[in-house]
């Protein structure tokens, strides 16, 4: 065992040797060494009994893996073997204690050690009960009876009882805390163990930790000084000498105005991109108040805005991201410190209404849980998307907003969800569980199925799935595939009722595109080309001469369509070729819709008044390239309300594209820029937030890097090497202790081009989540997709830990994200041999080919393109 802080103070020092003394001598002859085997083969683990450690709620590591997986071998934990002793395993720990007639207090020591890990340890049965919440018995406070608190675990957000209630009496006795003493372990508690912290030299993560514990309660223990306190006042009294803590516009003396209750002046609006003294002094008040937990640099990047959102939702604020003047007042007001304010907290449950349900549902969806209609109605699916965090979070998965949950979710500490595109699995009729039920409560939303969401996959869902697939255009099969689950939980997805957009008509306008064949030269094929290597149809060069390649390309993907295959690129072939949703080789084939000339509703420019529910109109899903009076309307309708400048020309091209995307984020919508069932429901109605009601909250942040230079790292490649996730997990890909582990770095090299641009892991542990470290990587990353992202598979080499190792990436920003100003607003991810998407848990063909093409890549021909890029 190892005492990082043996020789720091007295008692720190002390209670180190003691702890040395006090560990268990390992023998070699009388200790006997018990082997545990999982049935499947594939986890062998060796436990020797007598080589105690102590065991306890907040540990992870290898240690906590051996307890998850015999507690598992007896019955009493189900979920995933993680390494990390959360609420989960507390639980399974307090059911084997309670059986085997120990105190249930959810730690193992070191006689529930000795008895979890003997042959006779009992199996858990139907009649083992569960473990029942009995509030400890109260304790006089440190304050109250003088005497040091035995370390009994760490104490972090969550926690709550009696050693919390010490703690927070010691650390306002100290000077750091000025919230209640209540034992709930909030955000505030944790912004003045951190204060602490800093004032001891020690890492500041706001957590109670053995040696946080023991300087805390030493006799020599630092009190708050001014120069040094970052626990949040009521109204900060600057006096008119010092330095001002905010904005240059903000008078050192100034105070508060009567109405606003703010301790200093609103400096205007702040945001994403914001630079300067005014953010500084921002991101300074939003540590003070235990939500933002990054470095104060005066850029308003993505941790800031996440810690904005995380405080606006916890005061009931409009959820934004932006600093208004409500928000400004709200973060320097008397309760500002109370983080979530106690006032404010509701518990929600299932089959609750309103503004707080929807403010959930909103957090929810921005952390990747939540795929729902922002409704503020707490059903099945926002139940689901509730258990799926706490599961994640470490936290009892009640589907309960309970105060633990509450304090987390709105935090800057809140976990986005791992996952990427394949983020569904196939369910047919005889399926069961959690995604059966997921997709069953979409479908009761939508109007397609009805009665209760019961997770089993009957013939009723059966069908709702084939109502579903024929109004939104798809095979008609009755099997909830990969594409029908993206589309059903899409904003377009067409309600039941609904039209969908026809089929591609036939005969598209023959003037649209001039016809291309073998012997055409000029733009219009060197244009034609490079959209069909950009696709991965055609692997040659854009030279503006069709030939063989060029007409082979071209029935590829006519075949891909569903044409004519001819060779021939007429109009009908162009037109499906340059839309935004044209298939890649190696994607799914998505038939080109056409709208039809006629629109199914067309609503009257300037009509703004709801329709009843009797005679609601049925609107037709509009994207890009869609055209005709419906897209007449939209764009009517968009000007009127201030989004759309552009002249009305029936054709949703890209200026109508950012429009509805502008009205989409104004009016708290998915923005994904498709005009869909729920967005002109919106945009007809007389709730409609006009651009100049909405102000600064309908700007878009937009995801097209923009060129910037930069220097490459060329690396050499030398051997190309293989390795299977799984089997190097723990040397090497390891999350926190591997060569490749979070915040370290790696240059990614596309086989195809010799393109390389420089990653730093953020996470993943199925696969590896990466994000450009730079805004010149992320062009250059842009550059390899011919600048335009997509799911595509690229296979690369991955040079990090002096191995070039195969790869595959994917081209689609998505999901959460931790550098800003790198113009990539998400990660991306990179698979392995034999790595997993984070959702479904399944090997991906299309990386894996990849992955194998990057292995058998020539590595002298990669040199060169290298070294040429």
């Amino acid at each position: 065992m190892t005492i990082r802080n043996a020789g720091r103070g007295t008692i720190a020092g002390a209670l180190a040797f003691v702890m040395l003394l006090a560990a268990p001598v390992q023998t070699l002859a009388d200790e006997p060494l018990v082997s545990y085997q999982e049935e499947a083969g594939q986890d062998t683990y060796e436990m020797e009994l007598f080589a105690y450690v102590l065991i306890k709620p907040g540990d992870s590591g290898e240690a906590v893996k051996s307890v998850q997986r015999r507690l598992a071998d007896l019955g009493y934990f189900t979920n995933s073997v993680t390494g990390n002793y959360g609420s989960l395993t507390k639980d399974a720990v307090r059911r084997f204690q309670i059986k085997c007639g120990l105190t249930a207090d959810g730690i193992v020591g070191d006689e529930t050690y000795k008895r979890l890990f003997a042959d006779d340890a009992p199996l858990c049965d139907a009649q083992t009960p569960a473990p029942v919440q009995t509030p400890a018995p109260e304790e006089p406070s440190y304050e109250e009876s003088g005497s040091v608190p035995e370390f009994g675990g760490v104490l972090k957000v969550g926690s709550t009882g009696s050693a919390v209630k010490s703690a927070q009496n010691r650390l306002k006795a100290l000077g750091y805390l000025s919230g209640s003493v209540d034992g709930a372990f909030g955000s505030g508690t944790a912004a003045a163990v951190k204060a602490f912290q800093i004032r001891c030299g020690i890492t500041a993560d706001g957590n109670i930790t053995f040696e946080t514990h023991i300087l805390l309660y030493d006799d020599d223990a630092p009190r708050a000084g001014a120069a040094v306190t970052p626990v949040p006042t009521a109204a900060p009294t600057v006096a008119p000498t010092a330095a001002p803590t905010v904005a240059p516009t903000a008078a050192p003396t100034a105070a508060p105005t009567a109405n606003t209750g703010s301790s200093t002046a609103y400096p205007g609006l702040l945001k994403y991109g914001s630079k300067g003294d005014a953010v500084k002094a921002l991101q300074t008040r939003l540590v003070e108040l235990g939500y933002l937990t990054g470095s104060v640099d005066g850029a308003f990047g993505n941790a800031t805005r996440t810690a904005v959102r995380a405080f606006q939702g916890a005061k009931g604020l409009s959820v934004t991201g932006e600093v208004d003047e409500a928000t400004h007042n709200a973060l320097y007001s008397a309760n500002g410190g109370d983080a979530p304010d106690n006032g404010n907290f509701v518990e929600l449950k299932k089959g609750m209404t309103g503004d707080a349900v929807k403010t959930m549902q909103q957090r929810l969806k921005e952390l990747g849980y939540y795929n729902g209609s922002l409704q503020g109605t707490f059903g099945d699916l926002t139940q689901a998307a509730l258990k799926d965090f706490q599961t994640v979070a470490g936290l009892t998965a009640s589907g309960v907003l309970d105060r633990a949950t509450y304090e987390l979710i709105y935090s800057s500490r809140a976990p986005y969800k791992d996952y990427d595109e394949n983020d569904y699995t196939k369910l047919t009729q005889g399926d069961r569980g959690t995604d059966v039920k997921r997709l069953q409560s979409r479908l009761i939303e939508l109007g397609y199925l009805t009665g209760t969401a019961d997770g089993i996959y009957g013939s009723g869902t059966t069908a709702a799935v084939k109502a579903f697939q024929t109004a939104n255009g798809l095979s008609a099969t009755g099997t909830a595939t990969v594409e029908t689950q993206q589309k059903l939980f899409a904003d377009g997805a067409i309600g039941a009722g609904a039209t969908a957009t026809p089929k591609p008509t036939a005969t598209p306008d023959p003037a649209a595109y001039p016809t291309l064949q073998t012997g055409s030269t000029g733009a219009a094929v060197k244009t034609l080309q490079k959209r069909l290597i950009e696709l991965g149809y055609l692997n040659d060069t854009a030279d503006g001469a069709f030939g063989a390649k060029t007409a082979a390309a071209v029935r590829a993907f006519q075949m891909k369509v569903g044409l004519t295959v001819s060779g021939i690129a007429d109009s009908a072939t162009q037109t499906a070729l340059y839309r935004n949703d044209a298939p890649s080789m190696g994607g799914a084939a998505q038939p080109t819709v056409q709208p039809t000339a006629q629109p199914t509703v067309q609503p009257t420019p300037g009509v703004t008044e709801q329709p009843s529910p009797s005679t609601a109109p049925i609107y037709t899903t509009l994207t890009s390239g869609s055209t005709g009076e419906a897209v007449k309307a939209l764009q009517e309708r968009l000007k009127e309300l201030g989004y759309y400048t552009a002249s009305i020309n029936s054709t949703y091209d890209s200026n109508t594209l950012s429009a509805v995307k502008s009205f989409q984020k104004a009016n708290s919508l998915t923005v994904d820029g498709a005009a869909g069932v729920q967005t002109q429901t919106r945009l007809y109605s007389n709730d409609a937030i006009s651009r100049e009601e909405a102000g600064e909250s309908a700007e878009v942040e937009s995801n097209t890097p923009t060129a910037v230079s930069g220097s490459v790292k060329k690396p050499v490649i030398g051997e190309i090497v293989e390795m299977d996730w799984f089997a190097n997990v723990d040397g090497f890909f390891n999350r926190t202790s591997g060569t490749f582990k979070v915040g370290s770095t790696a240059v990614v090299t596309d086989v195809k081009t010799g393109i390389c641009y420089t990653v730093r892991r953020m996470g993943g542990t199925n696969h590896a989540d990466v994000e450009p470290l730079t805004a010149f990587d992320a062009w250059q990353m842009y550059r390899i997709y011919n600048k335009n992202w997509s799911w595509t598979r690229r296979a690369v080499v991955v040079t990090v830990g002096g191995k070039n190792i195969a790869a595959s990436i994917n081209g689609m920003p998505h999901g959460g994200e931790t550098i800003a100003d790198n113009n990539f607003v998400g990660h991306s991810c990179i698979h392995f041999t034999n790595s997993r998407t984070h959702g479904t848990n399944r090997v991906d063909p299309d990386h894996q080919a990849a992955v194998a093409t990057a292995l058998a890549t020539d590595v002298a021909a990669l040199n060169a393109k290298i070294q040429n890029q």
